[in-house]
């Protein structure tokens, strides 16, 4: 299911919230197709900073919050976004999602592992 997805995904997705004005488009070369910066730097650091704060303090975090902590650690970025937090706190409120989120960050991962192996394969 997410192969399939994955497919046009990013480019999908960029564009939609190119279009919500989250993104603006940028382009590097003729050859190069668009890629895309945040239009306001502020709001797309914000969700990083605000999860940081709470793992950091060892707090709650909603459901929400707690899949995108998730996704994070997923697509290994959790060293990079969660200096200095407890991984175990956050494995433990990734233990209390439901049962169909936790499947979704797992199957995550696993895509995430397989395209990193198919990529070095080449």
């Amino acid at each position: 299911m997410l192969a399939y997805l994955a497919r046009d995904a990013e480019e999908r997705v960029a564009r939609r919230m190119s279009r919500a004005g989250y993104l603006r488009e940028v382009r590097a070369s003729r050859r190069a197709g668009p890629g895309y910066t945040p239009a306001d730097v502020n709001t797309a650091a914000w969700p990083a900073a605000r999860l940081h704060a709470a793992l950091s303090r060892r707090q709650r975090l909603g459901q929400a919050d707690t899949v995108l902590a998730g996704l994070a650690a997923a697509m290994g970025m959790s060293g990079d976004l969660f200096w200095r937090t407890d991984p175990d706190f956050l494995q433990l409120l990734l233990s209390r999602l439901p049962a169909g989120l936790r499947e979704l960050l797992v199957q995550t991962q696993a895509a995430i592992g397989d395209a990193t192996l198919t990529h070095h394969g080449r």
